[in-house]
């Protein structure tokens, strides 16, 4: 249940984090900021769902089975597999809202200058 939550925690913003340095930040800063906690978030995710899957694919070849459930280990396996490609795909549109949301205020700069 844990790893199917934790794309939950990501889309609402749920995880533990230190936000002295992004509640000092403003304007471009604060952007920056938040695009650089948001690569580094998708890469990790992205890393993870890959280390996991490569994990479940040798539980699944070693056809071990869970001796309290009686059901093969790589099933229960594949709930981190799942949950870190969610978590993937929240930053993902994570960061696309952030690069739309970044351009957009670029191109009112621009007309705002004009």
């Amino acid at each position: 249940m844990t790893f199917f939550g934790i794309s939950s925690c990501a889309r609402y913003d749920g995880h533990v984090c230190v936000d002295l340095l992004p509640n000092m930040l403003k304007g471009k800063a604060k952007q920056v900021q938040q695009l650089v906690v948001c690569l580094i978030s998708l890469a990790l995710s992205v890393y993870m769902t890959v280390i996991s899957i490569q994990f479940t694919i040798t539980q699944f070849e070693g056809g071990n089975t869970s001796i309290a459930i009686a059901i093969p280990i790589w099933v229960i396996y594949l709930s981190t597999c799942i949950g870190f490609f969610l978590m993937s795909y929240v930053y993902l549109r994570k960061l696309g809202s952030l690069l739309k949301k970044k351009a957009a205020q670029e191109t009112g700069e621009e007309e705002a200058a004009c």
